[in-house]
């Protein structure tokens, strides 16, 4: 481990990410208390907020003479203490300013003998390239405390982790079973520290502690009347948000997948193509490409439909508020499902089917549940909120169809031994095709039986 220690700390791991932005290791669950395992851990780069950081102050020195010192320099600055369950003491405070030159100021209170630590709030960079493309309000932020926490690998290699964090000038502050955290003794980066022990080979997990990561920043505001909506069973509207660089389409089934796949190349030749079941498929393609390919291709016979991918924007912006994993995206497949009010006569209910074009496609009667097949000409959307509003239906919701979900960890398949692999392809965290694994990847596998199985690797 002594190569390690000669490495100049700020240096450390910037070849995992390969950007300048700085990055904590870490991982998604949306598992509440999930105990991650190796292969769920990755680089998450960072996005700093403008305009808040947080200070720990030393030990023994006043709060009044830290807020004196910001307010200094910061007339504005707008000052909230948190309690530190482990040092039992209110050592971290956040600063929100209308400055945005905050650099200057941070680098102002390093060097002042009464501050231990000093750094601007981060976002996930995955969360602002997202929010670069579809409009969202809030997300979740990140300020960081001056302390690591970490997890030990196992219990052997307990005496030489303890040896190396506090070589590095961390003093362990708190120590139960294989979990701990220690806290910067001098002014230092702490991504670089953290990285460098999580690197060492000794912890499973070793990251910066964060607070306020409820806190919400707004970024960009809505504008609700660019999203499409429908109702949902009660009546209220639900937003979606519109993925640029794909589509959905679902073929006849009497159509093969090859004889499918031919003509979206002729429609659009720089495509990716992702296989959702045995009719329906995701096309990932440049969003300059995307309307030209979906109005050419709905005029094929042997397509039924093409929709757009969204995200639900109730379930996309609490995954940023949250800091859990993005959703996974979805399409509308030209069907809608409508249950009856029970007072309405069977001449409406005719009428109704009638005036739509509806053809009804499945019928649950115990449940009280139809679902009918609209148009091929017909936006989904409105003919689901033009029934609604007839006043004849309880509900009237466009059915959906999910891409492939990405996860983190490998799940459970049990798969039938007369079910072979077809392939396996790689993908950025964009969606866009790659030739082979780099870092965290979207892996993508096909069985013969035409299921896919989908999730996010980290490769080194």
């Amino acid at each position: 481990m002594s190569l390690l220690l000669a490495l100049p700390i700020t240096a450390i791991g910037q070849n995992q990410t390969g950007s300048d932005y700085p990055f904590i290791y870490g991982y998604d669950a949306d598992i509440p208390y999930y105990s991650p395992s190796q292969n769920d851990i990755y680089p998450i780069q960072l996005y700093p907020i403008s305009n808040e950081f947080t200070v720990r102050k030393k030990s023994g020195i006043q709060k009044d003479d830290i807020e004196t010192l910001i307010k200094q320099h910061l007339t504005d600055a707008q000052i909230e203490w948190h309690y530190d369950q482990i040092s039992q003491e209110y050592d971290v405070c956040s600063v929100v300013t209308e400055r945005t030159d905050l650099d200057n100021t941070i680098g102002i209170l390093l060097n002042n003998n009464t501050v231990l630590f000093a750094s601007r709030k981060h976002t996930r960079k995955a969360y602002k390239d997202l929010m670069d493309m579809w409009p969202v309000s809030e997300v979740a932020t990140y300020g960081f405390t001056g302390a690591v926490a970490f997890t030990y690998l196992n219990n052997d290699i307990v005496e030489s982790a303890d040896a190396l964090i506090e070589s590095m000038g961390l003093e362990i502050v708190y120590r139960y079973n294989k979990q701990g955290s220690a806290v910067l003794t001098r002014p230092m980066d702490i991504f670089a520290v953290a990285n460098q022990l999580q690197e060492s080979g000794y912890f499973l997990l070793a990251a910066p502690e964060m607070i306020n990561k409820s806190k919400m920043v707004t970024i960009q505001p809505i504008d609700y009347s660019t999203l499409p909506w429908f109702y949902d069973t009660n009546g209220n509207n639900t937003y979606c948000y519109e993925l640029p660089d794909r589509f959905l389409l679902r073929k006849d089934s009497t159509v093969t997948k090859a004889v499918l796949e031919s003509l979206i190349s002729s429609y659009v030749q720089e495509s990716e193509i992702i296989w959702n079941n045995k009719d329906i498929c995701t096309i990932i393609t440049s969003p300059e490409l995307v309307e030209s390919a979906m109005n050419g291709i709905k005029t094929e016979n042997s397509v039924l439909r093409v929709s757009h991918s969204y995200f639900n924007k109730g379930s996309y912006e609490l995954a940023l508020k949250s800091g859990r994993s993005i959703p996974s995206s979805f399409g509308f497949d030209g069907k809608v499902s409508i249950s009856f009010k029970e007072n309405i006569t069977e001449t409406e209910k005719a009428d109704l089917i009638r005036n739509y074009g509806l053809n009804l496609s499945l019928e649950k009667e115990d449940i009280n549940y139809l679902e009918y097949e609209v148009p091929k000409a017909a936006d989904v959307l409105d003919v689901s909120k033009s029934i609604f509003e007839t006043g004849l239906v309880r509900y009237c919701i466009p059915c959906t169809t999910n891409e492939p979900k990405v996860v983190l960890w490998n799940q459970t398949m049990v798969i039938d031994s007369k079910v072979s692999e077809i392939e396996t392809k790689y993908y950025d965290l964009q969606g866009h095709s790659i030739n082979k694994p780099s870092g965290l990847t979207i892996v993508v596998t096909r069985y013969s039986d035409g299921s896919v199985h989908t999730e996010k690797l980290l490769y080194r």
